[in-house]
């Protein structure tokens, strides 16, 4: 069935809520951020608080069958070992400072994006 499907090398989305008189700020503030992960060493504090809200979703989405609806989906389209999706803590271990920055410097290419922004249907 997904044998037609494109092979995905990799994909990032950033999704956030604004009004659309403050899209530029905050786009703006999204690139500032990437910018300085990129650049500025990753505190151990920012690492720690990081890891433990990445936890504490998972312990969530874990008790959602629309979670693991997707997953097997996922899994089955990227053709993954379905381990991927229930040894999360072994990957989430496996995150420190240097590997999370050179993501940044791989994947993320502030000179290069689609930006796509929903706009609110005019009063009538």
């Amino acid at each position: 069935m997904f044998k037609d499907f494109p092979v995905q090398e990799y994909g990032i989305g950033i999704f956030y809520s604004a009004a659309p008189t403050n899209v530029p700020i905050v786009k703006g503030k999204i690139l500032e951020i990437i910018k300085k992960l990129q650049t500025e060493e990753i505190t151990d504090d920012d690492l720690q608080k990081t890891i433990e809200k990445a936890k504490r979703k998972h312990e969530a989405n874990m008790r959602k069958n629309s979670y693991w609806l997707s997953q097997l989906v996922w899994l089955n389209q990227m053709q993954a070992k379905p381990e991927f999706a229930t040894d999360f803590d072994k990957y989430l271990k496996m995150l420190n400072k240097k590997s999370i920055q050179e993501a940044f410097k791989k994947y993320y290419n502030t000179e290069s994006y689609v930006n796509v922004w929903l706009k609110p249907e005019d009063k009538k």
